[in-house]
């Protein structure tokens, strides 16, 4: 990975320059940031350091307002697995806010998205041969599916679906 600049616009303030390079006491998701009124540089060893970098900026931006502060931060993630859980099987959520749920997400440093998918409520996914798993109400299409996991691995957040069998399998048995 080589050297690269990255500009935040959410706010006047801007990370000036983010670079990658290697130090391994970050790992693969930590990073260093150094804040000053008029600058502000971020380093890490891959995309997803850079990127949690940003997270933090965008953090202190908001907190801070327009004043100027400065501030240097080392941060490594305790856990490697930092979740968060939709269960779209007992309540339908429709793919922007799934999109906009793992933006929270990722703006809070999670890295994991349990995306619950079936129950005995629903069955959200279509399978083949089998449309009556889908009949009880709204599903995701394989295409929305697709896009939901690549919206997130945009932003360094793995999908990890739930798909219960035998178990919570009522709409399966029903269908």
């Amino acid at each position: 990975m080589g050297t690269g600049t990255f500009t935040w616009r959410q706010t006047p303030r801007l990370i000036t320059h983010m670079y990658a390079h290697r130090d391994p006491a970050l790992g693969d998701e930590g990073y260093a940031l150094s804040v000053a009124p008029q600058r502000a540089e971020a380093w890490a060893n891959t995309h997803a350091g850079l990127f949690y970098a940003a997270q933090t900026f965008a953090q202190l931006d908001m907190r801070a307002g327009a004043a100027a502060h400065s501030v240097q931060i080392r941060d490594v993630p305790l856990y490697r697995w930092r979740g968060m859980h939709l269960d779209a099987a007992r309540h339908f959520f429709d793919v922007r806010t799934v999109e906009r749920y793992i933006d929270v997400g990722a703006h809070y440093k999670l890295n994991i998205f349990h995306w619950h998918l079936t129950d005995d409520q629903a069955w959200r996914l279509p399978v083949p041969g089998y449309a009556a798993l889908t009949a009880r109400g709204y599903y995701y299409s394989d295409a929305q599916v697709r896009e939901v996991v690549r919206y997130a691995a945009q932003r360094y957040v793995t999908v990890v679906p739930e798909i219960e069998m035998p178990a919570h399998s009522g709409a399966a048995i029903d269908a």
